[in-house]
């Protein structure tokens, strides 16, 4: 009886993990737009700004798997004249102090902000599932423009909140940033750009726990510089069009890629 009670608590625990371990994540962009309108062309960009929001759950509850790495693409922009704008180096930008002092050295490299909503789940055995979050993290989002990228700055300082859209705040405080690099791609054969990073594993599991990044709401400014192309003045951007597909829709999409390196793509479409 002993050996038969040992061998049905064995089969009831591999097929928990199991169940957790095949729930996937759902992911969905629930804004996903350029600013202000225009198609423009690589002889006359279009300065766009950029808003770009996007959830993340588990397909049997609100707290996912944690993403490693992103791949945020806009179809038709190009951030080719981004070198025109303010920079910071992306190290002036990763300090622990607070996010005063590095705006001290960096507050005209800045070019948008927002707010990342994480889950955070106890560590357990067998793992937690996706219903079960012990604590709350909102992160204070910075963009800064750096080259080559952004800085993803991330700040938020104890307490944590008691809710997910409470105010900023952590179980830990969170001073640092992520490096994303700019990448050209093609969207339907269109020339587009990827703004690509990975996130540290630090950010991802940390001190006994597991952080999932549930929401993500993020604006890049319209920033305007004038230059010459091919003799003419034109004005551009940190992101500026230089395209749009025939239809006047621009796809914008994410590529979610979690840490069994399963890749998952969310779309979303706004006027050109």
């Amino acid at each position: 009886m002993r050996k038969l009670l040992i061998a049905v608590i064995a089969v009831v625990t591999a097929l928990a993990v199991a169940g957790i371990a095949m729930a996937a994540n759902v992911y969905d962009l629930t804004e996903s737009s350029t600013f202000k309108k225009g198609k423009g062309s690589p002889s006359n960009p279009v300065p766009k700004g950029v808003s770009f929001d996007y959830t993340v759950k588990d397909s049997a509850g609100p707290r996912g798997a944690p993403v490693k790495t992103y791949k945020i693409q806009f179809q038709g922009l190009t951030t080719k004249y981004q070198n025109k704008f303010p920079q910071c180096k992306f190290g002036d930008t990763d300090d622990v102090a607070p996010l005063a002092t590095v705006m001290k050295k960096c507050k005209q490299a800045k070019v948008g902000g927002g707010r990342i909503e994480t889950l955070v789940a106890f560590d357990r055995v067998p793992p937690a599932g996706p219903t079960t979050v012990d604590l709350f993290a909102n992160l204070q989002l910075t963009l800064f423009n750096i080259p080559g990228g952004l800085a993803i700055r991330i700040d938020a300082d104890t307490p944590a909140p008691t809710s997910q859209n409470g105010p900023f705040g952590a179980p830990v405080a969170q001073h640092t940033s992520i490096h994303a690099r700019h990448k050209t791609v093609k969207i339907n054969g269109i020339q587009s750009s990827s703004l690509e990073f990975d996130v540290p594993e630090e950010l991802r599991h940390n001190n006994g726990l597991t952080l999932t990044v549930a929401r993500t709401a993020s604006t890049i400014d319209r920033k305007v510089k004038k230059v010459k192309i091919k003799g003419k003045t034109r004005k551009v951007g940190v992101y500026s069009a230089i395209g749009c597909a025939k239809n006047g829709k621009r796809i914008v999409r994410a590529v979610f890629v979690d840490e069994t390196e399963q890749s998952s793509i969310a779309k979303g479409a706004g006027p050109c």
